[in-house]
């Protein structure tokens, strides 16, 4: 309700050029704020002093600052909380409560690493869900007490299937009650680095075993033969090997060569073994079959000798 010159000038230009005021009143968030400002505006200055419509005009942009302000937030938040769920790296965050650190969210990569099982994890604690696992509560409250962010490749068993697997996992803390996990299944490239390294090892073994054995004198030969077994147990993480001769008819096998490591607690003397004392063994040598044995289990009830 303008009375002078001055005031009916300021109030043009704030109806026609509002932005030079702070806002644009085709911003979609301003809209109904100005809409409703300008039916009212008439009947709020009547009610005040001249000087009255100033109050309204620097008022107006403050609010509407702060709706800005709080949108702005809102789809600030909504963009970060979509790029954790996509984002390539399963990642789960984790909050500081008083019955201890519980598992609060994850992202779709954590749900593909597990499984589809990350939803049994939320609401959960650590020491519920690793307490057979001491490395993975031990590295976990360790990153607890550090104000930077913690790497380590650890064995975590996954929930899935219950397998153990090389999970690369980091630890960065969000203030100081939450940590963000990021977790990485590097099971498939170390088994596929374990691959490379065996297999140049056997070349290693095979060009070692070739090198050592040719062009030697056949008095040394023996000695030659003793080398490629102690290369061979190397190679394989075995402490005892043998080169015997299968007689089927006379009923026992001829060690002609071994090689037996310090580790070993099993020493036989190079000669004759009677097969009746290992029957299992020789019936499958009868049938020409590979024996492979790496665990005790391996060996079946009725051979006592085999387990001795």
């Amino acid at each position: 309700h303008p009375r002078t010159e001055a005031e009916r000038e300021t109030l043009r230009i704030y109806r026609e050029n509002p932005a030079r005021f702070g806002h644009d009143p085709e911003d979609p968030l301003a809209r109904p704020l100005w809409d409703v400002a300008m039916a009212h505006l008439e009947e709020l200055a009547s009610e005040v002093r001249a000087d009255g419509c100033e109050l309204i005009v620097a008022c107006f942009p403050t609010h509407l600052q702060v709706r800005r302000a709080m949108a702005g937030l809102a789809e600030s938040e909504e963009r970060f909380r979509r790029l954790f769920d996509e984002a390539p790296i399963a990642s789960t965050v984790w909050e500081k409560r008083d019955e201890g650190l519980v598992c609060v969210g994850f992202n779709r990569a954590a749900g593909e690493l597990t499984g589809g099982m990350a939803t049994k994890l939320v609401g959960r604690t650590v020491d519920e869900l690793f307490a057979d696992q001491p490395e993975v509560l031990s590295f976990v409250r360790e990153a607890l007490h550090v104000t930077h962010s913690l790497q380590r490749e650890l064995e975590v068993r996954s929930p899935a299937d219950g397998k153990l697997r090389r999970i690369e996992i980091k630890l960065s803390p969000i203030g100081e009650r939450m940590l963000l996990g990021h977790l990485n299944d590097v099971t498939g490239l170390r088994a596929a680095e374990d691959r490379v390294r065996r297999a140049a090892q056997f070349e290693s073994l095979i060009l070692a075993t070739t090198a050592n054995l040719m062009g030697l004198p056949l008095e040394h030969l023996d000695q030659g033969i003793e080398r490629v077994l102690e290369l061979t147990c190397e190679f394989l993480g075995a402490d005892l090997a043998r080169v015997g001769i299968f007689d089927e008819r006379a009923g026992h096998m001829t060690v002609i060569h071994q090689w037996c490591g310090e580790a070993s607690r099993v020493r036989f003397d190079a000669g004759e073994l009677e097969a009746r004392t290992f029957p299992w063994e020789t019936a499958r040598l009868a049938q020409g079959e590979e024996i492979v044995i790496r665990r005790l289990d391996d060996f079946p009830e009725e051979d006592r000798a085999g387990r001795q």
